[in-house]
Formats: C-alpha cells, structure tokens, sequence
C-alpha cells in the first residue's frame, strides 16, 4: 500500500485555494481562497454536527444540517465551474440566514441555536462586504423577531 505523499496534499491545498477563473487578479484569487476555506470548513463541520443532531433524536435538525451540507458541496463545485463569485456567495449566506434562523427556532441540539446566530455577521460582512452584510444580518434578525413576538400563535412551538 502507497503511503500519502506530501505532493498529494499540495493537490488538495491547490484544488481548494485555485480557481479556474482567476485572471491573475490578485483581488479575485483572494476572494476565491476565503470562498473555498470558508465553504471546505462549513462542509466539514456540517457532516458531524448532522449525525449527532440525528443520535440526539432532532432528526430535521440533522436533515437540515445535511441539505446544507449538500448544498454547499453543490455551490462549491458550482463555483470552481462558473467562477461566479457573486452569485455563490449570495446565495451561500441566504442559505446560512435560513439554517441559524431555523437553528434558532427549533433550538438546535442541546439547546445551542441561538448561538450559531453570532456567527453569520461575522462571515456575511466578511464576504459580502459591509452593506450586504449588514441585510444579510437584518434578514436573520427580522426572522428571529417575527419568531419571537409570534411564537404564541405558531402551532409548531
């Protein structure tokens, strides 16, 4: 049996900070390597926290946690496809605002949702920029406070 060579992980490294579309633009090989290291981390953080969501009896808490797993392996691949930068980030933070608003709602595994929610200005901001974060997070903060003046009248509570 082989053993891994270093080479095989400079490949990795390559594949997750190289994009196809790069242009030698040292503005847009920046952008490509928080894109991929920020997805990559999300991807293998994701997988775990879903089997135990599903060992902890919250199922849809895992199922979520898993459609967004998928997702975001989709966006990843979709990105190193197109290069479309805009468009995968756009669409990876209104799926993250959907995922920690639910976590929020549901309260997560262990009673831990509200706390995913402190994490998704900190990368909205990053990787949309300042003015788009800061929707990215009201779009968050209005769902929660919809929840909660509401949560008498929803039947699911």
């Amino acid at each position: 049996m082989k053993r891994l060579q270093l080479t095989h992980i400079f490949d990795v490294l390559e594949f997750i900070t190289v994009s196809n579309h790069e242009d030698g633009d040292p503005d847009q090989r920046r952008k490509s390597i928080s894109i991929n290291i920020i997805a990559a981390i999300a991807i293998l953080v994701l997988f775990p926290l879903g089997i135990s969501a599903y060992s902890s009896g919250k199922t849809i808490v895992g199922l979520m946690d898993h459609t967004f797993y998928a997702a975001l392996t989709i966006l990843l691949f979709y990105y190193r496809w197109t290069g479309n930068y805009r468009r995968v980030t756009n669409i990876g933070v209104f799926l993250a605002t959907i995922l920690f608003g639910y976590l929020f709602i549901s309260k997560g595994v262990n009673g831990t949702g509200h706390l995913w929610c402190y994490t998704l200005p900190l990368f909205s901001f990053f990787v949309l920029g300042p003015q788009k974060g800061l929707w990215a997070s009201l779009g968050l903060l209005t769902m929660i406070l919809l929840y909660l003046f509401l949560q008498d009248y929803l039947p699911f509570n």
